[in-house]
């Protein structure tokens, strides 16, 4: 069947009920269509069923009918098809798009009642002649919640018979090896579906096309075993099994995570890259590793005995429980209280070792609140917490033990949250619980981004490839209480701005630049699923999103597009919201007043304060800050020349901004200068035994001097054991540890101190990423090292780790103070 059908029926508009295409999900990649759909009658009774127009008005329709079949070439254009091992399928083109589409296409016998249902997945196991149709999506998945029901009012079929896959082409690259992104989508582990419109990977791919890196799209329903289908038949789709990136987001992000984690890690080359999105491996339950296996008996006790099963031989009576009864139970109480959490396992290495982008949104608290309720028009949460006594129960409700929840209660203090809730009106207040930020920041840190955080220091602990992000906007439709909160990031990913059925449109009344970070966004995850890096043609968006691996920091999306990056060091809650969040955010629907944020920096703080203050308020609070501005000057300079006038007791990294003169005194006079422009300090380099005895100690040299720092220190030692434990002392658990200290105490070791402006940070970025095929090119990692396992050199990761190991490897009197002759043609003066 060809995407749209007689163009003679169009034209003559001599018949009330007209046929316009095959169903809604192929008309709705036109955004033509939703000006058709609001112009005239437009119904469907099925998404599988041909979309069809009621009495159009003649003038109106005919001009969108004509352009819309104009678009689509429906005439001329001949369908796909595909030859998978079981069989062909014909598929839908979208000319307008230039792709085409294969929907619905089992990749497993159905589970259905009898010995499939509770078992894995069996592949398929018959064959047929002729071609299968493929240009509708098939049944979805039983599950309970707002996702499913969705999909139910849009006519979608629910079904144990569901296990089927989708896959999205770019037309023009069939004969070619395309990398692959795998969707898995989120739900809670027990709603959702492929065929959700939201999840539509045309925009996507077209972004990937325009950006020179062609992608293939893949989503499909749980349960989570499309894998196999993958790797027998995305080549004939023009797809390389060996080049895909699974993705998702929530649930989905958790299930990306079970699948680095499954078989306890194993890497069977299924994929070579992962995404998750607001969900982690290490997730759920940080405060509980391991759940009790009691909880499971229970759990399956509850099941069994709601189902008259509890008999000897339960399995195989739940097996051929008629569907609707095994729904029934599922969908109840019985299985309250079942998580999971594999925090261990990721400490101890047992994952699968591939690049991965990993993150989370700012108020992710907002959604896991107790009592949290998106679908009111206030979004209030029918329950609240306000005092001590409801936060204490609500930590109680996170499986935590007294001792961590004491430690919990602590942490998030009241008196810390108490200051910024002060800023909302006190009816805001009552109606979100007056203990509100607190419980949300504890909610977001817990459910997402204390397990999001746990992974990335373990993916950066075994040197693997690592991009973390932080999405910091606020869409239409939401009040800054519930800020950037969960999952809202999906529209930008998938860059999806013809459709037009959300409640309130994502980017109603926004800024031209929140479209272009949807495009932003879309390009990053093709770019890494092309070639394992986010950064199309060097950078996202003109910011280069860094390794997480060498400096720890986050890549934070904006809705003015001015991302930037930051120190991985925040939590959940409204108070962490960039510009991009907060100034850019239009009235909309549910819009309350502009409220002060109490942990902003003080001074942006001070002036938003002073704003409503009275002009004689706002010059004493000026005055106060100026004389503390002073204040702690003086007391950094006193600080610093105290410092300066001691004696040393061991090699130390000079901190504070120096500028040293000439003098022909053996002791350099240092003149202390605070300018914020001069900031000096010390790093530590080592090249390791392979470096060394490849000859690389004068080019390694070489590049630090080029690029203007100064050799204070420089020696060549055969180091003991200790003094390597010593060194390497806080990877002593790591699994790795012995191998390294064997290897490091293979052969000579070149020691080095360097001195410079940011010496610490620069050097590491001189270096390269600790993996060396992380490395970019131009590195030293980049361009003399292949594996991690000899990575030719090491350097100081922080100012304070640099002093710690300059006085290990260099003793009192090794560093040398003195100027460079090419001091003043590196450094501006002050």
């Amino acid at each position: 069947m060809s995407a749209f059908l007689i163009l003679s029926e169009i034209v003559s508009f001599f018949r009330d009920d007209i046929t316009l295409c095959p169903h809604y999900y192929t008309c709705s990649f036109f955004e033509i269509w939703f000006m058709l759909a609001h112009a005239v009658v437009v119904e469907w009774v099925d998404p599988a069923e041909p979309v069809r127009i009621i009495h159009p008005d003649v003038n109106m329709a005919r001009v969108l009918l004509l352009l819309l079949a104009g678009l689509s070439g429906g005439l001329c254009q001949k369908a796909p098809q595909v030859q998978t091992r079981n069989g062909s399928y014909t598929g839908v083109h979208l000319p307008l798009l230039n792709q085409d589409y294969f929907l619905g296409m089992p990749f497993a016998q159905p589970p259905v009642q009898g010995p499939l249902r509770f078992s894995p997945p069996a592949s398929l196991n018959t064959s047929w002649t002729g071609s299968r149709d493929a240009t509708q999506f098939g049944n979805i998945c039983y599950g309970y919640g707002n996702d499913n029901n969705r999909l139910a009012a849009l006519g979608f079929k629910i079904s144990e018979d569901c296990l089927s896959i989708n896959v999205v082409r770019p037309s023009n690259y069939t004969d070619q090896s395309l990398p692959v992104a795998v969707y898995i989508y989120g739900g809670g582990y027990f709603q959702g579906g492929s065929a959700d419109p939201r999840l539509n990977f045309s925009s996507i791919i077209r972004d990937s096309v325009a950006a020179g890196k062609p992608i293939i799209g893949v989503s499909f329903n749980y349960r989570l075993s499309a894998f196999g289908f993958l790797g027998e038949n995305i080549a004939a789709f023009g797809g390389d099994p060996t080049k895909v990136t699974i993705f998702g987001n929530s649930a989905g992000a958790g299930s990306v995570g079970a699948q680095l984690l499954a078989y306890n890690g194993r890497d069977d080359g299924l994929f070579r890259g992962a995404i998750s999105q607001s969900g982690a491996p290490a997730g759920f339950s940080p405060f509980s590793p391991f759940l009790d296996v009691a909880k499971w008996d229970e759990v399956y006790e509850n099941i069994t005995v709601g189902t008259g099963c509890n008999t000897t031989d339960a399995l195989n009576c739940l097996r051929n429980v008629p569907i609707e009864v095994l729904n029934a139970v599922v969908n109840s109480t019985a299985t309250s209280g079942a998580s999971y959490g594999l925090g261990a396992q990721l400490a101890k290495g047992n994952f699968v070792k591939v690049p991965y982008i990993i993150g989370h949104n700012t108020d992710e608290g907002s959604a896991f609140i107790p009592g949290n309720n998106f679908d009111n028009a206030t979004f209030y949460p029918t329950s609240k917490i306000d005092t001590d006594e409801q936060f204490r129960e609500y930590i109680a409700s996170l499986k935590a033990n007294e001792t961590v929840a004491s430690r919990v209660f602590d942490l998030y203090r009241q008196n810390a949250t108490d200051q910024a809730l002060a800023t909302y009106p006190d009816d805001l207040s009552a109606e979100l619980g007056y203990q509100y930020k607190r419980a949300v920041t504890l909610a977001g840190d817990f459910n997402i981004i204390a397990p999001t955080h746990y992974t990335a220091q373990m993916w950066a602990a075994y040197n693997v490839p690592l991009y973390k992000y932080r999405w910091d906007v606020i869409v239409s439709g939401l009040p800054r209480y519930i800020g950037a909160t969960h999952a809202k990031e999906i529209f930008f990913v998938f860059d999806d701005q013809s459709r037009d059925d959300y409640d309130v449109w994502p980017l109603q009344d926004k800024p031209q630049s929140f479209s272009e970070l949807a495009s932003i966004m879309a390009t990053a995850w093709a770019s890494f699923v092309a070639t394992g890096d986010p950064n199309s043609n060097g950078s996202v968006n003109g910011t280069n999103w860094p390794l997480y691996n060498d400096f720890k920091e986050n890549f934070v999306f904006t809705g003015n597009v001015t991302s930037h990056v930051e120190n991985d060091d925040t939590h959940s809650g409204p108070h962490h919201h960039s510009g991009g969040a907060q100034d850019n955010d239009p009235a909309s629907k549910h819009k309350k007043p502009q409220q002060n944020n109490a942990n902003a920096s003080f001074p942006e703080y001070a002036r938003r304060t002073a704003e409503k203050l009275p002009p004689p308020t706002f010059i004493i609070l000026a005055l106060l800050f100026g004389l503390y501005i002073i204040f702690s000057s003086s007391q950094q300079n006193q600080r610093s020349a105290a410092d300066l006038s001691s004696p040393p007791v061991a090699p130390s990294v000079v901190t504070t901004t120096i500028y040293q003169e000439h003098q022909p005194s053996s002791t350099p006079k240092v003149v202390v200068d605070t300018s914020p422009k001069m900031s000096t300090e010390q790093t530590f380099i080592a090249i390791k035994p392979d470096g060394v005895q490849r000859g690389l100690i004068g080019p390694i040299v070489s590049r630090f001097e080029t690029r203007g720092f100064k050799l204070v220190a420089i020696k060549l030692m055969t180091p003991g054991k200790e003094h390597l434990q010593a060194h390497y002392a806080d990877l002593k658990d790591k699994p790795f540890f012995a191998g390294l200290i064997e290897y490091m105490n293979s052969g000579p070791i070149c020691a080095m101190v360097w001195e410079g402006r940011d010496a610490v940070k620069t050097g590491r970025v001189l270096l390269g990423a600790t993996n060396p095929l992380a490395s970019a090119p131009g590195t030293i990692r980049g361009d003399y090292a292949i594996d991690v396992g000899r990575n030719v050199c090491h350097g100081s990761d922080s100012v304070e780790n640099a002093k710690k190991e300059i006085a290990l490897w260099f003793k009192d009197g090794d560093v040398v103070s003195y100027k460079a002759s090419q001091f003043d043609w590196i450094y501006e003066k002050p």
